[in-house]
């Protein structure tokens, strides 16, 4: 009985193989690093400085801004709550006062509601003496 050698490899060693098979190694990792770069026209980079600096606009002003930045670090060390833009429903003078008269008939009505509520429980008392 004559043994074959196996020529290919099983189970974990096949694995290793397969693993430094799909593996890039620095040097190959290099020039495929150094392709890509060079693909990279000057519009791209303008494209990317811009990203980097949005303070620049498309006709290459600079936007102020104040000098002293408050961290983000530092605003949750000093709890400070940034304020959430209020949403304004009345604008106008007039809303407001129509708001407000609205408001009031609201409260009348309740109010003559209670008022038969309570009537009609004090009719509804009897007196039942022991």
């Amino acid at each position: 009985m004559t043994e074959k050698k196996r020529t290919s490899k099983c189970g974990l060693q096949a694995w290793i193989d397969e693993y430094k098979k799909s593996s890039v190694t620095p040097e190959e990792f290099e020039i495929k690093l150094l392709q890509e770069l060079k693909t990279v026209t000057s519009e791209e980079k303008k494209k990317i400085r811009d990203l980097r600096d949005p303070s620049l606009d498309s006709d290459g002003f600079r936007t102020a801004r104040s000098k002293r930045r408050i961290s983000i670090s530092s605003r949750n060390s000093m709890h400070i709550k940034i304020k959430q833009p209020k949403i304004v429903t009345d604008f106008y003078k007039f809303q407001k006062t129509e708001a407000k008269k609205n408001k009031l008939e609201e409260i009348r009505k309740q109010f003559e509601e209670d008022k038969k509520r309570v009537s009609q429980m004090r009719e509804a008392r009897v007196f039942h003496p022991l």
